[in-house]
C-alpha cells in the first residue's frame, strides 16, 4: 500500500471519494503535478505567489442583418465574417461617461500584497474541514475589487453589516492560482528527497486559455465561489455571500477549504511529504 491519500470531492448527489493507500486516476484530467510540503510545516501546504481573476469572455457580436438584394427575384443575402484571431477580445466600450471599461483579463493579485507582512512567501494551507477560502485582508479586498470591477475598481462588495464579502449570484469569473515551486518530472521512486526546484519540463497550461500564463495551473470556478443569497438585499441586487473571505491579519497564510476540492483532485503523501494536484473530473462530466 502506498503512503498516500487521494481526495475527490463531488457535489450534489454525487458525494465524494477518499482513497487510502493510492489514488483514483479516473477522477482527474492529465497527470498530477507534485509539490513539496515546506520543511517544518505541520499542515498540508505549499507556497503561493499570486492569483488571477479571470472574467468570462465577452459574448460574440450579434450577426449582421440581412442585406436585401436590389435585383428582383433574388433572395436576400447575409454576409458574416469569422473571427479566427486567438487574441483575447477587446474590452467593451464604456456605457456612460461615468463608467470605465473593465481591464483586459487576467488581473493579478500578488500574494505579498501586504507590504508590511513578515512572511517571505505565504503558504496555501489545504483544509478539507473548511468550506470557504480565507485570504489576508488586503489580498481578499483586491481580489473582490477585480471580481466586481465597479466604480472604477474601488468597490469590493464588502458589507459592514455582515463583515463579509459579497459577489453576484450568477458569478462566472474564475480564479487561478500560481503555487509552487513544483517538483521536477522524475520517476515516483526518485521523488522522495527531491528538492523544490521549478521544472522546465512541466510548463504546459491546463487552463486551455492562451491568455493565462502556464504557471496558473489550477482553477476555482466562479460558480463554486457563490454561497447563500444575502438576506433582503440579495433578492434586490442579486448578491450572494462570497466563498472568499478575509482572515484577521495580512501576515496570515492562505487557507483553502473544500471549494478548492470541487475543481482539483489531490493526493497527500505523508512519507515523502509531498502533495499532488490535477484538475478534477467534475460530477457533471460523468453525465
Amino acid at each position: 500500500m502506498k503512503p498516500e491519500i487521494g481526495i475527490w470531492l463531488g457535489s450534489g448527489s454525487q458525494g465524494g471519494e477518499i482513497v487510502f493507500g493510492g489514488k483514483d486516476s479516473s477522477r482527474y484530467h492529465g497527470e498530477l503535478t507534485y509539490y513539496d510540503v515546506p520543511a517544518g510545516s505541520v499542515y498540508w501546504s505549499v507556497p503561493v505567489h499570486s492569483l488571477l481573476v479571470v472574467p468570462p469572455p465577452l459574448p460574440p457580436p450579434p450577426p449582421k442583418p440581412a442585406v436585401p438584394s436590389k435585383e428582383p427575384g433574388k433572395a436576400a443575402t447575409t454576409t458574416t465574417t469569422a473571427n479566427t484571431s486567438t487574441d483575447p477580445p477587446p474590452p467593451p466600450a464604456p456605457t456612460s461617461a461615468r463608467t470605465l471599461p473593465p481591464p483586459a483579463p487576467p488581473l493579478q493579485v500578488n500574494g505579498r500584497i501586504g507590504s508590511g507582512t513578515k512572511l517571505d512567501m505565504p503558504n496555501i494551507i489545504f483544509d478539507t474541514s473548511s468550506n470557504i477560502i480565507l485570504l489576508p485582508p488586503r489580498v481578499a479586498a483586491a481580489t473582490h475589487r477585480y471580481i466586481h470591477n465597479w466604480f472604477f475598481g474601488l468597490y469590493s462588495g464588502y458589507s459592514f453589516f455582515s463583515a463579509s464579502y459579497t459577489i453576484p449570484c450568477n458569478l462566472k469569473t474564475d480564479v487561478y492560482f500560481d503555487i509552487g515551486p513544483r517538483i521536477p518530472n522524475t520517476p515516483a521512486s526518485a521523488t522522495r528527497h527531491t528538492s523544490s526546484t521549478p521544472s522546465n519540463n512541466n510548463s504546459t497550461t491546463t487552463t486551455g486559455n492562451p491568455s493565462i500564463p502556464p504557471q496558473y495551473k489550477f482553477k476555482v470556478a466562479g460558480k463554486d465561489l457563490v454561497r447563500e443569497r444575502v438576506p433582503v438585499i440579495g433578492g434586490i441586487f442579486n448578491l450572494c455571500f462570497s466563498g472568499i473571505q478575509a482572515s484577521k491579519s495580512d501576515e496570515d497564510d492562505w487557507v483553502i477549504g473544500n471549494i478548492w476540492f470541487l475543481g482539483n483532485y489531490m493526493t497527500l503523501n505523508h512519507r515523502d511529504r509531498k502533495l499532488g494536484i490535477a484538475p478534477t473530473i467534475r460530477p457533471e462530466e460523468y453525465v
